[in-house]
């Protein structure tokens, strides 16, 4: 990366942001309703799918490794498939946040191409601030911060008891608290300072790595959409509420670059510390309600 001129690079970025960030949407909500399009398809084909793609499985891999298909269809019994997806899915969400953390960690100890880079961007942006623009991003930033996080919070726990879900409310606040603490703990341990650029109010309060609104509010908008994916809702309030969801997430964070209130990689570094901690939410309450759901008859808990 030493050749690459990245101050230039983060020059020409933080002069078109505001368009750069409408064309990443445009593009998170397109990728999105594609996905999600294609999924839908293939799920009402996925009988024929499925005799199709195991027929050519028996006949390749029964001939490479007889015993093969008949040990896939024995974990078959013992593993749902979208249980299984799910926690893969999972694993691998935690396996790479979690790299990608550390590696921005580490990168960002050195102070090496990365740290010119937050330095180009922050001090771009702020060139390039306009007052509108500085007064929409402030509003949108409150949005995403603690205190609205925790209302939110507390409006769609109150909705999980009044409808008897306690296991989903308890995954809920133990993910939206656990992520607080989280955060606390990371900021306390890099002791990264805020931007130059950034208010002097936010410079003495707290540190700047990882992004708390980036961390918190992806957690927060991930474990909605996670709520809605396992309720009766129709697909296409799933759907649109996942394209939101990346949209939302997509634009605190930017706020935050906007405002200076962080850097380019506290606000990466934010995200992946967010999707670890959502990754093995997601998995413990998997586990919490396919333990509930086998437990005998009289004894179950709601959620």
């Amino acid at each position: 990366m030493a050749d690459i001129p990245v101050e230039a690079l983060a020059s020409r970025i933080g002069s078109q942001a505001v368009l750069l960030l409408a064309l990443v949407a445009l593009l998170l909500v397109s990728v999105t309703v594609f996905v999600a399009v294609a999924g839908t398809a293939l799920s009402r084909r996925r009988r024929a799918i499925r005799r199709v793609v195991g027929g050519l499985w028996r006949r390749s891999a029964g001939r490479a490794v007889p015993w093969l298909p008949e040990a896939a269809a024995g974990l078959a019994r013992f593993t749902p498939g979208r249980y299984l997806l799910l926690h893969l899915a999972s694993g691998l969400l935690l396996s790479g946040a979690l790299l990608a953390f550390l590696s921005l960690a580490e990168a960002v100890r050195e102070g090496g191409w990365l740290r010119r880079f937050d330095l180009a961007l922050a001090y771009a942006l702020d060139q390039s601030k306009t007052v509108s623009g500085l007064r929409i991003f402030g509003v949108l930033t409150t949005l995403g911060s603690g205190y609205a996080i925790a209302t939110l919070g507390a409006v769609v726990a109150g909705g999980l008891l009044w409808r008897g879900r306690r296991l989903l409310c308890l995954g809920w606040v133990a993910a939206l608290a656990g992520a607080g603490l989280l955060n606390w703990a990371l900021k306390a341990l890099y002791r990264r300072a805020r931007p130059e650029f950034a208010e002097t109010v936010l410079r003495a309060e707290s540190w700047s790595f990882p992004s708390g609104h980036a961390m918190a509010t992806l957690v927060t908008w991930g474990m909605l959409c996670y709520l809605l994916v396992i309720s009766e809702r129709a697909a296409e309030a799933k759907i649109a509420s996942l394209a939101f969801s990346l949209v939302w997430i997509l634009v605190i964070g930017f706020s935050r670059l906007y405002l200076n209130a962080h850097y380019f990689s506290d606000v990466l570094a934010g995200y992946a510390a967010g999707a670890v901690w959502l990754a093995a939410c997601v998995s413990g309450l998997e586990i919490a309600r396919r333990h509930r759901r086998r437990r005998p008859r009289g004894t179950t808990a709601a959620g």
